[in-house]
């Protein structure tokens, strides 16, 4: 069957035929950019991100939305760029071009060293070399390396071969020659090293003199003066933790599945799965009781009870918050405050003594910044001092918890929104927000699907809810029926417009498909079969009028007929569930078909052809393509020619063309000499040939896009909707959805902009009425 090429097609539930596209523009740096994403989501549900960099100010875009990713650095408008795993660049946004050009495997910023990047890259050997390169895109250490590690202390780890490491200064210098067969940075002076691959380890100062011997298997660097070692035990093989100080005096002896340095004279010591604290004395702070390893807050300690309940101690184990959060998390900012969630999504902020500053109920997220403290729920965002007074509250429909949050300074709060619902009388002008983030079309019942958190309900094409309470699942209207679950795990159920339950299920099984001439198919997963089903179709009363097993493909009823797939043929059923045979055969043997059209359907027997709803060839099979028929013709294809047909096979005319683009109400967007027209089913041009590509009319109109451009011309091809949209559906009840720069507008049949292309989803227009979704979004509000 040909298939055509159509402008677009809209359903509000979110399902189109081109990609869903949303840009986001991220938190403005101190420097005046943002980085932007752009992501595009497809029929398919597959989601692409790219990302580019927006100059604020101005809302000039310095690099577009090309990159795989991108990342700010420690100098003030310098970025990473990402074009693929290594493809990395280092570009500077105030001079608008690139430092490093995007060829480089790795690309670093140096914790605590500003204007100083580490990079690799392969050379003409397609051998790793790496090297060190300033703000200027310069490079102080040569691109020579086998490897470089990070600058710490002045000194760099390097290795000519990947076998011998020593380090070198910044100026390109050997500090320690690479003698070592194991080296780490320098921490606290030292840096653990080993003279032999799979030797003992020890440890040396930034002259070469060895400091910790070579006594050994393992030995960690030293964090606050302590280091953790380990030897393994020669007759289980385990290994055995203790600590040292810089003089190598054994602090905690070597008896532990695990010993962690943390500060203080603390350790964190591990025995099978639980924890402890232990101090450099050898004292218990907490016992090895503890089921989460704990947290270190500059002197205070959030551990765990043996149910995992959290709570804060201080270094000598005191408690200053008692074990009854789920969780206890330090501020970032702010080193005197915490904050803990109890059972039932209570967020407590509590300082140092373990007094309650603020606390809220059903809080999605919180941040303690450097100024002000912010809770945001699901309908709205509350900002309080760091003393807990409450300061604003915003309030709003549907708030996305998780881009909410202060801008850089903390003056002003960027609110992240969700998709909102909206119904609107085209007529009188009102509008009303629904309370649901995702919403279908206005059904031919004047109802319409729509959800939220706590699950679906039903509305009327005014905007009224028609059930009190949510449904766990629910499908749309069709034909006066619907299906409902309440719970999940119970079994669906078919209502009629009242809400009324016309019949339930006796077991689980799924309703695939709506209404059609009174008639819905049910699938039933056949027990030891998971990916198969058979199929039942029941009419409006629940009555099950038959049930093929083990079935390839289904479809609805269609002409009083059900197109099916048996055993990789085509056939059709009658609503009894009697196969409809040719010359006794028990399925009709198809090799493709599609649905009936004015009592005929387009049937494949090597080549295409038709047959009526008695299985009766009406054309032979003789082309290559055809379509359905519209007003008692169809366009076949046969030898390279495409032309219309009558239903008796007749040749209507002795036009060929060269593509079509659908058909409507017996009109047909075809191509002819390299442009698109519109034809009748008399073969009469109707719309001349002179555009890039069309649809067919729809009440009078046909959208038609020329130079780029989508507008709609009429039967005298005077232009009636401009040509300023990117894509447009067809008029349905005198309204037609537009498109423009991705978002959704909608126009009447004089061309006038009833709603403007600012919307995520218009649904179809229902006795004046209509629903619609705005596309998630963020919105900036002072709080001066």
């Amino acid at each position: 069957m040909m298939k055509p090429i159509i402008l677009s097609f809209l359903l509000i539930a979110g399902v189109t035929a081109q990609a869903q596209v949303k840009i986001s523009v991220g938190p403005t740096r101190p420097d005046g950019f943002a980085i932007v994403t752009k992501k595009e989501v497809t029929q398919w549900s597959t989601t692409t991100k790219t990302y580019g960099l927006l100059h604020v100010a101005t809302k000039d875009t310095v690099l577009p939305c090309d990159y795989q990713n991108m990342f700010y650095t420690n100098d003030a408008g310098l970025y990473i760029t990402q074009k693929s795993y290594d493809k990395n660049g280092l570009y500077s946004a105030p001079d608008r071009k690139f430092l490093l050009p995007p060829e480089y495997t790795t690309i670093e910023s140096q914790y605590g060293y500003k204007g100083l990047y580490r990079v690799r890259k392969p050379d003409a050997s397609n051998n790793d070399k790496w090297g060190y390169a300033n703000i200027k895109g310069e490079f102080v250490i040569p691109l020579q390396y086998a490897y470089l590690g990070d600058l710490n202390q002045g000194l760099i780890c390097f290795s000519n071969d990947n076998k011998k490491y020593g380090f070198i200064n910044l100026q390109n210098e050997v500090v320690l020659p690479a003698q070592y067969a194991y080296a780490t940075s320098f921490y606290n002076g030292l840096a653990v090293v080993a003279l032999e691959k799979g030797g003992k380890y020890g440890a040396v100062n930034k002259k070469g003199k060895t400091v910790i011997p070579y006594a050994y298997d393992g030995l960690s660097g030293f964090y606050k003066n302590y280091a953790s070692v380990y030897k393994v035990d020669n007759k289980t093989g385990s290994k055995l933790y203790g600590a040292i100080d810089p003089k190598n005096k054994l602090v905690l002896p070597m008896q532990y599945d695990n010993v962690i340095p943390e500060g203080q004279g603390l350790f964190t010591v591990q025995k099978n799965i639980n924890y402890g604290i232990m101090d450099s004395t050898g004292t218990t702070v907490m016992p090895i009781e503890m089921p989460v390893q704990p947290k270190y807050a500059d002197g205070v300690i959030i551990v765990s009870a043996k149910d995992k309940r959290q709570g804060i101690i201080d270094n000598k184990g005191k408690w200053i918050v008692k074990p009854e959060y789920d969780y206890i998390s330090s501020a970032r900012h702010q080193k005197d405050l915490f904050y803990g969630q109890l059972p039932g999504k209570t967020i407590r902020v509590l300082d140092r003594t373990g007094k309650t500053v603020i606390e809220r109920k059903n809080v999605q997220t919180q941040i303690i910044g450097k100024t002000k403290i912010l809770f945001v729920g699901t309908d709205k965002a509350e900002v309080f001092d760091l003393q807990g007074k409450l300061l604003k509250t915003f309030a709003q429909v549907t708030i996305n918890p998780f881009i909410t949050t202060f801008t850089d300074k903390e003056d002003s709060l960027i609110i992240g929104y969700g998709s909102t619902i909206q119904h609107i009388n085209l007529i009188t002008g009102e509008k009303q927000m629904l309370d649901v983030t995702r919403a279908d079309n206005i059904t031919d019942d004047g109802i319409f699907l729509a959800q939220n958190s706590k699950g679906y309900f039903f509305y009327d094409y005014t905007g009224k809810q028609l059930n009190d309470s949510a449904y766990a699942v629910a499908t749309r209207f069709s034909d006066g029926r619907a299906v409902i679950q309440k719970k999940k795990n119970e079994a669906p159920a078919l209502i009629n417009r009242n809400f009324q339950i016309v019949k339930k299920a006796d077991y689980l099984q799924y309703y695939s498909g709506y209404f059609s001439e009174g008639i819905a198919r049910i699938k039933s997963p056949i027990f030891g079969y998971p990916s198969l089903f058979d199929i039942s179709y029941i009419d409006k009363q629940g009555k099950e009028l038959f049930k093929i097993e083990r079935l390839e493909g289904a479809g609805d009823c269609i002409g009083g007929v059900i197109r099916m797939k048996v055993v990789g043929e085509y056939c059709f059923v009658k609503p009894n569930g009697e196969y409809i045979d040719i010359g006794g055969k028990y399925v009709s043997g198809f090799d493709d078909a599609g649905d009936f059209s004015e009592g005929l359907a387009r049937a494949k027997y090597l080549k295409w052809g038709y047959v009526d709803t008695a299985m009766k060839k009406v054309i032979d099979y003789l082309y290559d393509d055809v379509t359905d028929f519209s007003k008692g013709a169809a366009l076949v294809r046969q030898n390279n020619q495409l032309f219309l047909i009558d239903k008796q096979g007749n040749r209507i005319d002795q036009n060929n063309y060269q593509g079509y683009n659908g058909s409507k109400d017996g009109y047909f967007a075809v191509k002819k000499n390299g442009k698109f027209g519109i034809i009748d089913n008399k073969g009469k041009q109707v719309i001349p040939f002179e555009y890039d590509i069309c649809i067919p009319p729809s009440e009078g109109l046909a959208f038609v896009k020329k130079n780029g451009k989508v507008g709609a011309v009429n039967f005298s091809n005077k232009t009636v909707v401009p040509f300023e949209y990117d894509n447009a559906d067809v008029f349905k009840n005198g309204y037609a959805r537009v498109i423009k720069a991705g978002k959704y507008g909608l126009v009447d049949k004089t061309g006038k902009l009833v709603l403007p292309p600012e919307y995520k989803g218009i649904s179809d227009v229902y006795k004046g009425n209509v629903v619609t979704e705005t596309a998630d979004g963020t919105r900036t509000v002072s709080l001066k």
